[in-house]
């Protein structure tokens, strides 16, 4: 069985494998700067899971693009950034 992959945008203040457990891959965009659109989109491909920013647009494009995902779960408060619509749509 394939582990489930998270897909953080940033560089956190604790160490994601100590929150998130064992049988989770971790993609950590380890930068305290935003990942390029091209590459968020690549990553979130095969994403089960995204943490973004609330600075971090997460909209249709990026959701459709994302056929595994099942959860989006923003590191800070609020959802602006998200498309709850598509993500409503989608199931997630």
């Amino acid at each position: 069985m394939e582990r489930p992959r998270v897909f953080i945008t940033r560089r956190l203040a604790v160490d994601p494998a100590s929150v998130l457990g064992a049988g989770i891959e971790i993609d950590l965009h380890d930068s305290e700067l935003a990942p390029p659109r091209a590459d968020l989109l690549r990553r979130a491909h095969d994403a089960a899971a995204l943490v973004p920013m609330v600075t971090d647009r997460i909209d249709a494009e990026v959701i459709e693009a994302s056929p595994r995902l099942r959860i989006v779960a923003n590191h800070g408060v609020g959802y602006d950034n998200v498309d709850v619509s598509t993500c409503t749509r989608r199931g997630i």
